[in-house]
């Protein structure tokens, strides 16, 4: 499902996220409030799947 507003698209994760994804969940702040923990890119492109 896709909900998207004037200034905002919300979308599920597509496989090609997966960079962008695990480049943001390597942050220690976001790291610190988000279950999701990824070790590696290998993981982001899996967990995108």
């Amino acid at each position: 499902m896709t909900i998207e507003t004037e200034r905002l698209i919300l979308r599920p994760f597509l496989e090609s996220d997966a960079e962008d994804v695990f480049e943001y969940l390597c942050e220690p702040a976001v790291n610190c409030f988000a279950c999701m923990k990824l070790n590696s890119l290998e993981d982001a492109r899996k967990e995108m799947k």
